[in-house]
């Protein structure tokens, strides 16, 4: 195996600060190499070094032989704790950035991830970026009673973040709304039932919302449903 990283006396000081003292390391490529340490201890200032977002006081970094720099920005990947995108741009607005930006960025493979994850990369839900963010407290378990504290808003089987969204929405224009009944399979109760599918009720699932209906819904209040749903799509 190559070395894929290597600190020499690598030293990065923010004013009288010291963040990095005289580190040196070597690293091999074909690991998986975790990075531990407290607060404050400099893991944040070596990625953002390894990165080329900072530069260093005193020593030297490569990265496969290459100085931080054009080149091993091909080769290195970033994923920063705070998202760095404008929340006001569409997926598709994305997709053509970095397909512009990455030489080797596979735009039918980020296509069919999307795809897989049920998000459409030309439509966008105002709010949906908080979907699913407020861990919330429900009622388990039917007539039982039981309630808990959700240790997470996220499940195996739930609305995309559009569908959330959009019932948020529509619950704040006074209009009860709700996805699809969850498919009995991923019910508590029958988690360990044998069942036989095939993914359709998983996927209308992820994808439905039912609205009001019935005798008493009137034409006005088609049009109002629809004109709210029309305001909350971007």
């Amino acid at each position: 195996m190559s070395t894929i990283l290597e600190c020499a006396n690598l030293t990065k000081r923010y004013g009288a600060r010291l963040a990095l003292d005289n580190i040196s390391l070597k690293l091999e490529s074909g690991r998986i190499i975790g990075l531990l340490g407290p607060n404050g201890s400099g893991k944040s200032t070596l990625i953002k070094l390894i990165n080329d977002l900072l530069s260093p006081t005193a020593g030297t970094l490569t990265i496969d032989g290459l100085t931080p720099g054009l080149e091993t920005k091909k080769i290195v990947s970033y994923l920063p704790e705070r998202s760095y995108l404008d929340e006001n741009l569409k997926v598709s607005s994305y997709l053509t950035y970095f397909a512009d930006f990455y030489d080797d960025f596979d735009t039918s493979r980020a296509l069919d991830m999307l795809k897989r994850l049920n998000i459409d990369p030309d439509l966008r839900i105002k709010g949906q970026e908080n979907a699913y963010k407020q861990v919330i407290s429900g009622a388990v378990g039917g007539a039982a009673g039981v309630t808990h504290a959700a240790c997470t808003a996220e499940t195996d089987c739930q609305p995309n973040d559009n569908v959330e969204a959009l019932r948020m929405a529509l619950d704040a224009a006074n209009i009860e709304s709700r996805p699809l009944w969850k498919p009995m399979h991923k019910q508590p109760v029958y988690k360990n039932a044998p069942a036989y599918t095939n993914g359709v009720s998983e996927a209308l699932f992820a994808r439905g919302i039912c609205l009001p209906a019935g005798p008493w819904v009137t034409d006005d209040h088609v049009r109002y449903i629809v004109d709210t749903i029309k305001d909350n799509i971007e």
